[in-house]
């Protein structure tokens, strides 16, 4: 029988792809719909082939990407790529007696039931011990927030055996650096006014700490510089956290280094490495390393010696409080321009005072704390900074009983207002728990239990800006 009347083949043709024989057949053979494939879809059917290659040299089933592709399109490849990894985290969950849908056992199998698969929770689970698998760090990364051009570029950007750890760094760092566009915009209305002048620089003899006193070891730790290896190329510390690291990680270091007589390998010191970045560690010994003290901290910060003793009860609360201060210095560079203001002294409304970082600055550029409320939740850094404003004999008043910035009404501020007569300055950090990178499981951003404060931080700031435009 001749081939184009037998029932047992016939012609078909994918919307973007060639002209296929359904018999066994792998040739192209001729069909009514020929023309269609012709130089008209030449550019597209590279296009798809490329989409084809790129996701199956990462790892994924030929047929599974042709059908994806052929699904979602070859542009849409952040589609195409969600769906791949909805579709193999059950397979990968198989060892476990987890059903798995498959492609080539099912062929009625409605693809459009895979947007159904975008949560990963259940893939997560039985891959959290796989770090090494690109594929289960790409999926972590991706369930905690991070987009895929992101992840894709950390991942292909770094070792295989990198850390998830490293690779959400790498990702914040490169948010950070993005180029800030040239655009011009103007600020709203209420985004205007005083102080509307330049920041004043400042200079060496007004404020010699703030420019002497440098997170760089060689300075700031002049002891440790003797023992410092060769290989451990920092020259500044990481960020500070609000614990430091155990005596248990310490004493991993020191069995690690112990065995050799120079230098130790290259995977030694990565390691080694790793760890000090990540805690800070300094160098007290060979083959000896410690976390930096809070008053090494302190001294870094910009606080005055022994700043955090007197109000906290253990070194636990030192570190919790220097971790979620300011830096005095920044800090009182971007309130320089205050000091020709405000000679007779300013009335402040500090909101996440903390351990009371501006009201500090406020102090070493000269300008007199007329009137502050301080607005702070945590009772250890309240008995810090009233321990420090009674340390110095300052003339003001101070009102450091309001706790909870969501219990600071309309009404209370009005209060506070016209018993100060208007507040010059409102400062203050809300706390950013859910948006920082080094937070893993909890980044909600904005909506998160802690970071949502920030926006009872823009209700007061209205609300005192009303009431000084009223009066």
């Amino acid at each position: 029988m001749d081939d184009t009347d037998s029932s047992d083949s016939w012609d078909f043709q994918d919307e973007d792809g060639p002209c296929f024989s359904s018999n066994g057949s792998n040739s192209v053979i001729p069909s009514r719909g020929a023309s269609m494939c012709g130089a008209e879809g030449s550019t597209s059917n590279q296009s798809r082939s490329k989409a084809i290659s790129h996701f199956t040299e990462m790892g994924f089933s030929e047929d599974l990407v042709i059908k994806t592709v052929d699904e979602k399109g070859e542009e849409n490849t952040e589609a195409i790529l969600e769906t791949l990894l909805a579709y193999t985290a059950p397979e990968e969950c198989a060892s476990q007696g987890e059903p798995v849908l498959s492609h080539s056992s099912s062929p009625e199998f409605e693809w459009d039931s895979l947007d159904d698969l975008s949560d990963f929770s259940d893939a997560e689970s039985c891959l959290q011990n796989e770090e090494s698998v690109p594929e289960t760090k790409m999926m972590q990364l991706v369930a905690m927030g991070f987009s895929i051009g992101e992840v894709s570029a950390a991942i292909n950007s770094s070792d295989p055996d990198t850390s998830i750890a490293d690779l959400m760094d790498f990702i914040s760092a490169a948010q950070m650096a993005e180029p800030t566009s040239d655009h011009p915009r103007e600020l709203p209305l209420e985004g205007r006014g005083p102080p509307d002048v330049k920041k004043k620089k400042l200079v060496k003899q007004e404020f010699h700490r703030g420019r002497e006193i440098r997170a760089w070891r060689s300075k700031a730790l002049p002891l440790s510089s003797r023992w410092w290896p060769s290989w451990d190329v920092r020259k500044q510390f990481n960020c500070l956290l609000t614990c430091y690291g155990s005596a248990l990680e310490t004493e991993r270091i020191r069995k690690d280094l112990e065995g050799w007589q120079g230098d130790p390998p290259e995977h030694i010191q990565k390691r080694v490495l790793n760890k000090c970045r990540k805690w800070n560690f300094v160098w007290t010994a060979k083959n000896s390393v410690a976390p930096l003290l809070p008053e090494e901290v302190e001294l870094m910060l910009g606080y005055p010696r022994n700043h955090t003793r007197g109000g906290a009860t253990s070194q636990a609360e030192r570190y919790k409080s220097l971790g979620n201060s300011f830096q005095v210095n920044t800090v009182a560079f971007h309130l320089s321009v205050l000091k020709n203001r405000y000679p007779n002294g300013i009335s402040v409304l500090s909101l996440f005072s903390g351990i009371g970082g501006a009201e500090i600055a406020l102090h070493q550029l000269g300008i007199p704390l007329r009137f502050v409320v301080a607005v702070e939740i945590s009772e250890v850094s309240r008995n810090i900074f009233r321990g420090w404003w009674e340390n110095t004999d300052q003339k003001g008043i101070l009102i450091d009983n309001i706790n909870d910035v969501t219990m600071l009404t309309a009404n209370k501020i009005e209060k506070l207002v016209d018993y100060s007569g208007g507040f010059d300055l409102v400062i203050g950090g809300s706390p950013c728990n859910n948006l920082t990178g080094s937070n893993r499981w909890h980044r909600d951003g904005l909506d998160g239990k802690q970071s949502v404060l920030f926006y009872d931080y823009c209700r007061v700031l209205n609300t005192v800006k009303r009431l000084v435009r009223e009066n």
